[in-house]
């Protein structure tokens, strides 16, 4: 009777520590040098991802993956010389990093901004960006925040509630006659915890509700007048577990709760349409932006390569086989009947590698 009696208590012992309220920190976050690959997914019909409570499940196995990508998170010294100094890891560094992820190039206007990326610091006390910086006119410019983003305060555990002010300047007055002040507001609740499970497996989260409100102002110099632009609010719910590194599931929504992207945490690769890490100095793609037509050529050889249109939630609009060569460009004729004006990277694949660049259609 006694040992039954051991045993049983062992049995629930066992069965509630498998399910109990786990803590966030320093050590869960990324690192310099990790990689992860992250699922872009099609949203499930009737999926409220609200629900939430303490020993929930959520369960969100019957996700399928649209695309895929890979999230590199790099050191800072492995970005430019000139952001090495801005955001150098140095205890009296107001800006100090130690991580950086690349972003996506993009117009602004006539200008080209490559070269993108963001910059974080991951500490004891928080996950928090610094600041940002991108190559303009072939310039180096960083853009540090006055008041860092404070993404996650630690520890994060079930039932916190924190606030956190961050602002920053962007001055493009020389180049393009622009400068805009941002003033952000981030609220993180850690509303639920549980078991979440998704194509990924079955894991013991918790899970952070954030909103994110952004007061812009902005300052043309061409018509000599600046305005403060309405404010704007989004949404993420993210559900994060001990040592992956990224949330193994995150649904972003606008102001008013529609969710327009889904993203999870993957091992497999279950997609062809995989935006991976890759070099944009090996492409030039021209008009951009475009209308009816883009030509496409290479710094070094492609050889036979596919040409790929894909829209910012991961889906191929358009694909071409071309024979890619340093001194003909390729020609993409678009139908602007099935393609709608917007952002598109535009990839070009083939054994010689591949190669990214963004491209907007009016």
């Amino acid at each position: 009777m006694k040992f039954s009696s051991l045993c049983a208590l062992a049995f629930f012992l066992t069965c509630t520590l498998s399910k109990a309220q786990i803590t966030i920190r320093t050590a869960d976050l990324p690192s310099a040098g990790d990689t992860f690959r992250v699922s872009i997914a099609n949203n499930l019909p009737g999926a409220d991802y609200t629900l939430t409570g303490p020993n929930y499940t959520w369960d969100f196995s019957s996700l399928t993956a649209q695309s895929q990508r890979v999230d590199t998170f790099l050191s800072v010294a492995s970005t430019s010389a000139v952001f090495n100094v801005v955001f150098a890891d140095l205890f009296f560094n107001p800006y100090r990093s130690n991580i950086a992820t690349g972003g996506a190039d993009f117009t602004l206007g006539t200008v080209a901004v490559n070269d993108v990326y963001n910059f974080y610091y991951n500490s004891a006390a928080s996950y928090a960006q610094t600041g940002f910086g991108a190559t303009i006119s072939g310039i180096p410019a960083p853009f540090a925040y006055s008041q860092k983003d404070l993404v996650y305060e630690f520890p994060l555990q079930f039932g916190d509630l924190d606030t956190s002010l961050s602002s920053y300047d962007v001055d493009l007055s020389s180049i393009i006659g622009l400068y805009f002040r941002v003033n952000r507001t981030r609220v993180n609740q850690v509303d639920g915890w549980g078991t979440l499970i998704t194509p990924y497996g079955t894991h013991q989260v918790i899970r952070v509700k954030t909103t994110v409100t952004e007061r812009d102002s902005v300052h043309i110099d061409s018509l000599g007048f600046g305005l403060n632009l309405p404010a704007v609010t989004n949404l993420e719910y993210k559900w994060l577990a001990t040592g992956e590194g990224v949330p193994l599931l995150q649904a972003n929504a606008s102001g008013n709760g529609t969710v327009n992207q889904v993203l999870y945490r993957e091992d497999a690769v279950v997609n062809t349409a995989v935006i991976a890490p890759v070099r944009t100095d090996q492409l030039e793609v021209y008009p951009n932006p475009a209308s009816d037509r883009v030509f496409i050529r290479t710094v070094g050889s492609f050889g036979n390569a596919t040409v790929s249109l894909i829209d910012l939630h991961g889906r191929i609009v358009l694909e071409k086989d071309v024979e890619m060569n340093s001194q003909d460009p390729a020609e993409l004729l678009l139908d602007r009947s099935m393609i709608p004006a917007g952002n598109y990277l535009l990839r070009l694949k083939s054994e010689e590698g591949t190669s990214v660049r963004q491209i907007t259609l009016k």
